[in-house]
Order: structure tokens, then sequence, then C-alpha cells
């Protein structure tokens, strides 16, 4: 009865904006750095706020704009969370908040971390927010977003299915897009990824990349994990690049990842790597994991019309000691000159080898490098032959 009683007074308070101005203060003083302005409770239990700001010691770094959320509140009477809508009209992100001390504590036991909800079903109909906006200092350039998404759980059986879209609009337009549906009893993961963006764009400013051409990325899998298969393909400026398959494979603890890909790159690379990818550029590397996913042995090769590169290394997870090489080297025969542009001279080389190596922990490497190059040449060097010869080993010693 008393509950019913001051559900009412909050109704009828925030009914006038003195009530709600009222109750955001009284919010604002029990939640540190939190102000909330007008906030309203109606009678059939949604809530909105005009205005949701987030604070730290240099000020204000988060501020969300006539925030809404529209629910049913009679489902809890049944074990459910049924969420009509998420909504923001505005949410701006001033700046990363600054870092907090935190402790570390202790994983719980392992019959402790199963998933474990008050409710037998969860539901978000909509996530609606009209427009996020992203400063230079945080994305590389000012941005600004839509986002839209539903989410739901159930526990009979039990199932998580989410999807969310992500649309950039303004002068650089792009997209992300992510569809997910998890059976946790069966362990069977299906996924849909899809992200795309005009040249120079976001992802450009991130990774720092200059001229970049537009792209399209889709990759899309599903399956139990143990025996879990992807495809990828990777489009730039609206030709395929990249294609090919990622699976995933368990066997007793241990699980094998198999990556597969293949395209013709060097119509995309600057003038400073592509005549290493001339032709057909084939990508194909088997990793063994543990029960964490850390890889305890991996072998790669990347072939294209001018070198092959082999890698291979195993990894020690008790002891931490790591054993790796690499081989790289030019194509005999491929007639394929290598070119590189660098401060606005050009390099050339007729072929080269490269032989590499690294064992011991890893904080305790030793190492060993060699490389040779023939017809090596520039503006003011003409070299027949180069050799480069290195080896390090690392030794502790103790003093006294």
């Amino acid at each position: 009865m008393l509950v019913l009683v001051i559900y009412a007074g909050l109704v009828v308070t925030t009914s006038f904006s003195a009530g709600r101005q009222f109750l955001g203060s009284t919010l604002s003083s029990f939640l540190p750095d939190i102000t909330i302005d007008q906030p309203q409770l109606t009678a059939a239990g949604n809530i909105y706020a005009e205005r949701v700001t987030l604070e730290d010691t240099k000020g204000e770094w988060l501020a969300v704009q006539q925030a809404a959320i529209r629910w049913s509140p009679l489902a809890l009477l049944v074990g459910s969370l049924d969420v009509h809508e998420i909504a923001a009209q505005q949410v701006m992100l001033a700046r990363l908040p600054e870092a907090t001390e935190t402790t570390t504590e202790e994983p719980p036991a392992s019959e402790e971390t199963g998933l474990s909800l008050p409710f037998s079903s969860i539901e978000l109909k909509q996530l609606q927010v009209s427009e996020v906006t992203l400063p230079a200092e945080i994305a590389g350039m000012p941005a600004q977003f839509m986002i839209d998404g539903s989410a739901a759980y159930s526990s009979t059986p039990e199932k998580i299915t989410g999807q969310i879209n992500i649309t950039r609009f303004g002068e650089i337009q792009g997209s992300a897009s992510l569809d997910v549906d998890f059976a946790p009893a069966d362990s069977i993961f299906n996924f849909r990824a899809i992200v795309s963006e005009a040249a120079n764009g976001l992802a450009a400013h991130v990774l720092d990349l200059q001229g970049a051409p537009s792209f399209a990325l889709r990759m899309e899998g599903g399956g139990p994990l143990s025996d879990w298969t992807s495809s990828l393909q990777v489009d730039l400026n609206n030709a395929r690049a990249i294609e090919g398959d990622v699976t995933l494979a368990q066997s007793g603890s241990q699980k094998t990842l198999t990556t597969n890909l293949s395209g013709e790159l060097a119509q995309f690379l600057p003038a400073t790597a592509s005549s290493l990818f001339a032709g057909q550029t084939s990508w194909f590397a088997i990793a063994t994991l543990n029960e964490s996913y850390l890889p305890l042995s991996a072998q790669a090769k990347l072939s294209t019309g001018t070198i092959v590169l082999q890698m291979e290394n195993d990894y020690s997870a008790d002891g931490g000691a790591l054993i790796a090489k690499v081989q790289a080297q030019t194509i005999e025969g491929s007639n394929r000159p290598l070119q590189f542009v660098t401060d606005g001279q050009v390099i050339g080389l007729g072929s080269f080898a490269l032989n590499a190596t690294a064992s011991g922990p890893l904080e305790n490497l030793n190492w060993d490098l060699s490389a040779n190059a023939s017809q090596l040449a520039t503006q003011d060097v003409d070299l027949d032959r180069l050799l480069l010869e290195q080896k390090v080993m690392e030794r502790r010693y103790l003093s006294s």
C-alpha cells in the first residue's frame, strides 16, 4: 500500500514543472557525478528526463537530451522485463571520462560464473538514439551517428538475440550492423556483421591511413562452437579485394582456428607496399588454441606474385616460452620488380631473402636475423648485394 502511495505521489508531483525540478535536484543529490533535469514518471510507469549529464573532476563529459524509457511494469509480476523503448534525442560525448583507480578482485569460482538473471525473459523492443555526437579529439574527426536496435533473452529454452544498426550521417557517410543469435545450452552461435564507409572516413582517421579507399566488410557465420564457420568479404572502392572463410573446430580442450583468404590488393595499396602484393595474394593460417583461446602453436603462409612469407610458432602457456620462425623471400623468376617510395625517393630491389628466429621466455628472448638483398638502387646508391646479420642473446645477471 505504501509503495502505491509513493508511486502515485511521484506521478502527481512530476506532472508539474516545479515538481519535476524538485525531484531532479533530489535524485542528483543522491547520485554523485550525475545530474538529472526535469525527470517525469507517468501513470503507465514510463520515465522521461529532459537532460541527463555525467561529470568527473574535469567537468561534464557526457550529456543525454530528452531521454525516455517506456516499459510494462505489470510484466514483472510474471517474471519478465518488457521494455518497449529506450530512446534519446541526442547523446553528446565531449571527451572520455577520467580513469579511476579500481581494485583487482579474485574471479569467482567456476560454478559461480554461469548466466543467472532474475527474469525468465527480457525484451528490449527498440533502442533509438537519433543523434550521437563525437568530437575530433576522440574519433580523429567530428562524427555524428544514429543508433537503433533491439535485444531479447529467454530462459526456457535459453536464448539470446540482438540486433543493432549504426548509421553515420553528414559529409562522410557510413553504416554498421550486427545481428547475433546465441543458444548457450547447445553452444550454437550465429551472427552477421556488415560495415561500410566512404573514402577517408572515420576508420581511415583512427588507423592514420592517408588516401584510404571506401570499404565494405561483410562477415557472416554460424553453427556450434565446436564446428563453427564464417565467410568474409571485403570490397574496396566498390571492387572485391578480399574473400575467404574462417573456421573454428574443437577437439577435447583444444581449438583449431583456420583462416583462408585471397584477393588482389596491389591496386588499393600505396606505392610503399603495392609491388609486394602484385598479382593474386593468398593467406592461409592455422592455429591451435587452449581453453582460454591463447594460441599454443600457429603456422601461416602469405604468398603474392612477388614474395612468399612463412611464419610458425610454438608457445608454452605454462612456462611462458616461445619458439618462432619467420622466412620471407622473393619468388625466383617472377619478373616483377620491387619498388618502394619513401620520403619522395624511389628504392628499387631485385630480390631479397629474410630469416628470423626467436626463442626463450617472453621476457628474455634470444633472437637472430639474417637478410640479404640484390640490386639495391636509389637515386644516390647502387649496390649489387647487401647482407645484414644480427644476433641477440639476452642474459640475466645477478648482483651480490
